[in-house]
């Protein structure tokens, strides 16, 4: 099952920022945005249809490459 994670990140120039990521299995993707409501629709999404741990990275990219 997938959850979403939330982390305290900061940029190069020292700004802090809450970023939300997921984790499953054996598998943490960290950071892929900000928007937190967009995550959790994301996590339903790999929930809904079974998503491998050894699939994440791609997945997460094309999910990415919708918004």
């Amino acid at each position: 099952m997938w959850k979403m994670t939330k982390d305290e990140m900061q940029t190069e120039d020292g700004v802090r920022y809450i970023a939300y990521g997921i984790t499953g299995g054996d598998c943490t993707i960290p950071d892929i945005s900000t928007d937190k409501d967009v995550v959790i629709e994301f996590v339903g999404r790999l929930n809904k249809f079974g998503a491998s741990p050894i699939n994440a990275a791609d997945i997460v990219d094309d999910f990415l490459a919708e918004i």
